[in-house]
């Protein structure tokens, strides 16, 4: 009996990608850390250019994302993760070697592309490896990795990376840092290398040539696939749109930042419960249709809250634990919920399409905002349309089918 025969390796292989996973999440969100107080040293930028660190990456997550669905489904999970994990190592590294602007922004934006193909990963992952009784539950734990890297590094980066362990390398930390975080995802892509397999094909039908084609046409023209897109826009938008205006507020009441950082870090660690917690009880339950609606409308409602009781710090950690316990129960479900209603063969190409539009909304209507809402008055009000974004996600949710048979 080889390796990938036994029964423990599908939890085996999803470990190995959660690693991964989650060193590539801190890697990426780690310019939220540095967006404002850490000197570059070598490079000057403006407040503007620091306002980019975080949206470059998503540039180039947006543009690759469709087309990494179309790349894992035609040479399959380990390859495509070979290469998502490369462009994440090399360009990570390369981002600590930057002398001026240009040079961050081009190596941010390739960064992301990277990032664009590891986001459609776990779908193929889970449908080739995983029974459908247990497509949620594991959907959580692959995304509760990145949760968990985000929560982590928000949380230790600025104050341990350089207040305490490097000190002596002055303003270059931030380059020290960069090279750190491609080390460590070097060590991912090795285990990866030399444990991870694909699923060994055994039927039939699988063995035809994938019509990349028909999978694009099918997905387009799926009701099912463009809901969850529809969904999948209100949540990452009321994700990256609470998280940055409530930041925003946070600084303008004269919060130090090292505080605000962690205040805001208690959204990734909700959204990491949710992750675990709710999919598993959609597994048990068969029934994601109703924790998908009732994840995105608590997530509307809990952003009017966070807005609302931002001047009771209190109240304001425990409303924004559950706007991520909210979001962390939906984006699982959406994936499994991608599953369920493609041919296995196109699941990565549909998923591609979903994570598209969400990441584009994330990446437009934030930045969009942005743009008018320079007073705490206004960001509220900024905080108000991603409610109501989240809202609209909660009325695609009503037409979401539920599988009428038993999950296997």
């Amino acid at each position: 009996m080889n390796l990938s025969s036994r029964s423990w390796y599908k939890w085996f292989i999803l470990g190995i990608f959660w690693l991964n996973f989650f060193l590539s999440s801190g890697s990426w969100l780690f310019p939220l850390s540095i967006k404002y107080d850490i000197i570059f040293n070598g490079i000057y930028l403006s407040d503007i250019q620091r306002s980019l660190l975080l949206t470059l990456p998503m540039i180039g997550l947006v543009a690759m994302a469709f087309f990494s669905g179309l790349l894992i489904d035609k040479i399959g999970v380990r390859k495509s993760a070979i290469i998502s994990f490369l462009i994440i190592i090399i360009f990570g590294f390369l981002r600590g070697l930057s002398v001026n602007f240009v040079m961050l922004s081009i190596f941010l934006i390739i960064f992301g592309m990277g990032i664009g193909i590891i986001l459609s990963l776990p779908a193929k992952l889970i449908s080739e490896w995983f029974p459908e009784k247990q497509y949620s539950t594991s959907h959580g734990i692959a995304t509760m990795a990145s949760g968990l890297g985000i929560f982590v590094f928000e949380l230790i980066n600025k104050p341990l990376f350089y207040e305490n362990l490097f000190p002596f390398f002055g303003n270059n930390a931030w380059r020290v840092n960069f090279f750190l975080y491609s080390f460590l995802s070097l060590i991912g892509l090795v285990f990866w290398i030399i444990f991870s397999k694909d699923k060994p094909i055994i039927e039939p039908n699988d063995t035809k040539r994938i019509n990349l084609v028909q999978g694009i046409k099918g997905s387009i023209k799926n009701k099912q696939i463009i809901l969850l897109c529809i969904l999948n826009i209100g949540v990452l938008s009321s994700y990256f749109g609470a998280k940055h205006f409530i930041s925003e507020i946070l600084g303008i009441k004269s919060i130090p930042s090292t505080d605000i950082f962690i205040i805001i870090s208690i959204m990734s660690l909700g959204a990491m419960f949710g992750n675990i917690i709710m999919p598993k009880m959609a597994d048990h339950y068969e029934k994601r249709k109703i924790f998908i609606f009732e994840g995105i409308t608590l997530t509307a409602i809990f952003i009017i809250l966070c807005g609302v009781l931002i001047d009771f710090i209190i109240s304001e950690i425990i409303f924004l634990f559950l706007l991520g316990f909210s979001i962390g129960t939906v984006i699982p479900l959406i994936s499994a919920s991608v599953l369920v209603n493609v041919d296995k063969k196109h699941v990565a190409t549909a998923m591609g399409l979903v994570i598209f539009f969400g990441n584009l909304g994330a990446l437009i209507l934030p930045n969009l905002f942005e743009i008018y809402a320079q007073t705490e008055f206004t960001y509220f009000i900024s905080l108000l349309f991603f409610a109501i974004i989240a809202f609209i996600g909660t009325i695609s949710a009503i037409f979401l089918n539920e599988p009428k048979k038993k999950m296997n």
